[in-house]
């Protein structure tokens, strides 16, 4: 459905529903509440991958949000917060170069050594030992 189109079949549906949303406080429909089907081949990712694979493609879904809001506006900041704990180290370094010119990327992580993996260091790198914070 062209964009357009899309727009104003979205702002018929919610207006059709406003009244009974807000006696509910509530929403009834919206991508919030669809279930989403992600899978590798002929495979369910949620059933048969594995926490990696499956870490990878939702991964893999937020960077494709974010390149397509950074082709129609201003540059997205993306946070992800311990999203390498279950990455093999390949998958990590490949998301953290991925994510090195997209855009401004806050990534959290409890290893010390995610980074060493990058060919280049990050641009910025904050540590927090024993609650003090180390640049």
């Amino acid at each position: 459905m062209p964009d357009d189109d899309l727009e104003a079949a979205l702002a018929g549906s919610l207006a059709a529903r406003r009244e009974r949303e807000v006696a509910a406080a509530g929403t009834f429909a919206g991508p919030h509440r669809d279930d989403l089907l992600i899978g590798a081949g002929p495979a369910d990712l949620r059933r048969e991958g594995s926490q990696g694979e499956q870490r990878t493609a939702a991964l893999a879904l937020l960077l494709a949000a974010r390149d397509h809001l950074r082709e129609r506006a201003a540059r997205p900041i993306l946070l992800l917060d311990d999203v390498l704990s279950e990455l093999d180290p390949v998958r990590r370094r490949l998301l953290l170069e991925a994510v090195r010119d997209g855009g401004q990327t806050i990534v959290t992580t409890a290893d010390p050594a995610a980074a060493d993996a990058l060919d280049q260091p990050p641009d910025a790198l904050v540590r927090i030992e024993a609650g003090t914070v180390r640049g």
